[in-house]
């Protein structure tokens, strides 16, 4: 095969012989046409499109791409202009782009082109055009149409998940407002007829009925806060936390649900433990409720503690332990237990409880743990940043009044003896426990200055608990002080034991200084100095003239019946216009508005009582009754010109609180 003689060059024809230029100039053309033909059929094997123009804009060069993308074949694509294939809404912009670069010889340039295929189909190129030196341009089309679904798609997901955020907060706001509304009437009925006369089974049994429906409601806050923390939109009030007492009211709360179990629920606060820290004391305690609550599924017929801790390093932490004695938790579940596998179910009631926790606990930048041993029981713990706040000057005392003395504690429950025993010693009083009264009374004959028993011990064994009183000083009878289960602290049906006091179970270090105390106060040597001021809430308020706008006949029934207690004086409409009616001919104190009522909501009523205050004058607070628990609903009802702002379901308490703030007492009847 005869190889081909190699391309001439510009040396190779300055050497050519005179006279020879026509083979020269043919070596040359042939040359450069096989260039030309070398460089198109590599431009041909290529992915993106590759077209040239001429200074017209016609379509002189396109490669194989053209037709495999766009389905229009080379030959029918020739002798066109490019823009005549762009999506018409880009035609214009095509053209315009490929026209400068062709005619001026501008900079090369690049722009998003969409062009339309021969079937329809919308395909999104990147098109980069330069000058061509003899005229026109060249060019080529790079594909982004697969980029730009994804980008699309991408988007359509986020509007979606935008959409279904929103549609589950509505739906949750929904359920908030019609779950609390009817729980409203409950809450408010038993505790009206709480405070009447009632035989000791029937308060016992309205007892629990309240705590259930206290259930119900913290299951529906709890779920309003699951949306809020996937959402991180959980706020964390910052306040002061009693934190002894805090403890012994989440586990008196859960009274009912330990009895039925046969459970002992038992606080066990440290010595060193601050009386007062800063924290949420609504997150601090639905942690603890959620907890507590767990272990007693588990500690069927025995106890359950709540230990509380200083930090052992010195710093602000304090520290949770929640123990029960029940089975354990195998070690193979434990991973699973604050729903962190991949199990393919879904999670229990149980697990999403401890996932909640958990985030809550984090949240408030602590740490939650387990430790657990099959058999032998399991213990959660919490670690919280609290911060303590000084001592009240109420809560300060220049010496214990129990300080040298003797004090005997009987229980069944070795947690509960443990307790007590170490509250005790705090105080400096000399302790010994029992776990019943035969063993008191087998131990030792040393005199005592007070006796604390369980009630169910004493009663029944009321003989063995005379004998043993029979031991106080000088041969006098020793003050009694009954512990008493939660659900049976207001019983009618107790027989007299002679007791001098009573306390609560979990029993408090209050509580307990203020029994003892009373009970020796004859012979204490100082005076006491660390009982707490009565509640602000007890302190009763002037009587005050309320419209209430309610269109739901339950709610205003309680309320008004509320406002009764409280002596307060009460007229009632059933929604926003009759309250605007009202306010513009009666004088009152203070308007409670519900916010959703027919005809007229509360909102707009409110924005026209303040709109028509800017005209006549004047100012009559509003303070919404809302069954919308909702984060920053408040801030709405704040923004239409309210007051103040209540959730459903109201209580004696809340109701005095709101009305307390809404008309402070130097505001004048």
């Amino acid at each position: 095969m005869r190889s081909q003689p190699p391309a001439p060059t510009p040396d190779t024809l300055a050497a050519a012989p005179p006279g020879d230029g026509s083979s020269v100039e043919r070596e040359m053309a042939e040359a450069l046409a096989r260039a030309e033909r070398a460089a198109r059929r590599r431009v041909e094997h290529l992915h993106e499109i590759v077209f040239e123009i001429d200074d017209a804009g016609r379509l002189v060069f396109l490669n194989a791409a053209f037709t495999e993308r766009l389905g229009f074949g080379v030959e029918q694509a020739l002798g066109q202009p490019v823009a005549a294939f762009a999506a018409p809404d880009d035609r214009e912009r095509c053209a315009a782009l490929l026209g400068s670069v062709a005619a001026t010889g501008a900079a090369p340039v690049r722009a998003d082109i969409r062009f339309a295929s021969a079937t329809g189909e919308v395909v999104w190129t990147e098109m980069s055009v330069a000058a061509s030196p003899d005229g026109g341009a060249v060019g080529s089309l790079h594909d982004l149409t697969a980029s730009k679904r994804a980008e699309d798609e991408l988007v359509r997901a986020r509007e979606a998940a935008l959409e279904a955020s929103r549609a589950k907060s509505r739906f949750l706001a929904s359920m908030s407002h019609e779950l609390r509304t009817p729980m409203h009437g409950v809450l408010g009925g038993i505790e009206l007829v709480l405070e009447s006369e009632l035989a000791a089974p029937q308060r016992e049994l309205l007892a629990t009925v309240r705590r259930s429906a206290e259930a119900l409601l913290a299951i529906v806050d709890g779920i309003l806060d699951l949306s809020k923390i996937e959402a991180r939109h959980v706020e964390l009030d910052r306040g002061p936390i009693q934190i002894a007492e805090l403890v012994v009211e989440t586990l008196r709360a859960l009274a009912p649900s330990a009895r039925r179990r046969s459970v002992e629920l038992v606080a066990a606060i440290a010595s060193d433990v601050p009386d007062v820290v800063v924290g949420d004391a609504g997150r601090v305690r639905q942690v603890l409720t959620n907890l507590v609550g767990n272990a007693l599924e588990h500690a069927s017929g025995s106890d359950v503690t709540v230990s509380v801790r200083r930090s052992p390093n010195g710093g602000d932490d304090i520290g949770f332990a929640v123990e029960d004695e029940g089975p354990g938790i195998a070690p193979e579940r434990l991973p699973s237990l604050f729903g962190d596998d991949d199990a393919a179910e879904p999670p229990s009631s149980e697990v999403l409880g401890l996932a909640i926790c958990r985030e809550l606990v984090e949240l408030m930048a602590g740490k939650l743990c387990v430790d657990s041993v099959p058999g032998r029981g399991t213990t959660f713990h919490v670690s919280l940043p609290l911060p303590a706040l000084p001592a009240p000057a109420w809560n300060t005392p220049s010496a214990s009044p129990l300080a040298g003395r003797s004090i005997s504690v009987v229980d069944p429950s070795r947690a509960v003896r443990a307790s007590v025993d170490a509250m005790l010693a705090a105080l400096g009083a000399a302790t010994r426990s029992y776990a019943s009264l035969d063993d008191a009374l087998a131990a030792t004959t040393e005199p005592l200055d007070a006796l604390l028993i369980d009630e169910a011990s004493a009663a029944a064994a009321p003989e063995l608990l005379a004998r043993v009183a029979a031991r106080g000083p000088s041969g006098a009878r020793a003050p009694i002080v009954l512990l008493l289960h939660p659900l049976r602290a207001a019983a009618r049906d107790r027989a007299s034991l002679g007791e001098a006091a009573q306390i609560v179970k979990p029993v408090s270090r209050s509580a307990l200084r203020q029994a003892l105390h009373g009970t020796l106060a004859s012979t204490a040597a100082t005076p006491v100095a660390d009982l707490p001021p009565p509640s602000a809430i007890e302190v009763a308020t002037r009587p005050l003239r309320v419209l209430v706008a309610e269109d739901n006949a339950v709610n205003a029934m309680i309320i008004l019946a509320l406002l009764s207690k409280l002596g307060h004086q009460a007229t009632q409409v059933d929604d926003g216009e009759q309250a605007l009616e009202r306010v513009a001919v009666s004088s009152f104190d203070v308007v409670l508005m519900d916010v959703e009522m027919p005809v007229l909501d509360g909102l707009e009523a409110t924005r026209r009582i303040r709109a028509r205050e800017r005209e006549r004058g004047g100012h009559v607070p509003v303070v919404a009754l809302t069954a919308n628990a909702m984060k920053g609903y408040d801030e709405v009802c704040l923004a239409a010109g309210m007051d103040g702002y209540t959730a459903k379901p109201v209580s004696l308490a809340t109701l005095r609180t709101a009305l307390a703030a809404a008309c402070p007492p130097s505001s004048g009847a």
